[in-house]
């Protein structure tokens, strides 16, 4: 069982790392303007997956927990966006093509974030981590604890942008 969260936590160290270094990359090229640092606030989510790789490294309880929590958020933030953007391109709101190529992208997304999320709600990754709540109340509790982080992120990221914004001008 440790190999495959090992492998999960390598992956996210080096996903996270090659985010940040890509984002650097930009500014120095390009400069750190607002689009950059917009992105870059709503993109700070996924600095909680070095903390979660930390945490899956030592087998702690928490890093599932944060874990599973940071990828249902990642999950249904993901889809809101996908349905959004699909039905404003296809009702005229926003005038842009539909690009099946990006869909797929998207979906494939969701796809592997639901795949990471059914690794750890697995029984012996559960109980390796020595997760008693299972069935409906891990579902109700991983859903709502996700909930509430994508709405402090929210908030969180509307006053970073609030805050940067008059920097810029």
């Amino acid at each position: 069982m440790k190999i495959p969260l090992n492998l999960l936590a390598v992956f996210q160290l080096v996903f996270v790392t090659a985010f940040l270094i890509y984002y650097l990359y930009i500014g120095i090229q390009w400069g750190f303007g607002e689009r950059l640092i917009l992105l870059m606030a709503s993109d700070g989510i996924y600095l909680l997956l070095i903390l979660s790789s930390i945490g899956l490294f030592m087998g702690k309880n928490w890093s599932w927990w944060l874990t599973i929590i940071v990828y249902t958020k990642l999950l249904i933030a993901k889809a809101v966006t996908l349905i959004a953007e699909t039905s404003m391109i296809f009702s005229g709101i926003i005038v842009e093509d539909f690009q099946i190529e990006s869909f797929i992208l998207e979906v494939f997304i969701l796809f592997m974030y639901s795949i990471v999320i059914f690794f750890l709600s697995l029984p012996m990754v559960r109980s390796f981590f020595s997760i008693q709540w299972k069935g409906k109340k891990l579902v109700f509790l991983v859903n709502v604890s996700a909930l509430i982080v994508y709405m402090l992120y929210f908030i969180v990221v509307v006053f970073i942008i609030s805050w940067v914004q008059p920097i810029l001008y």
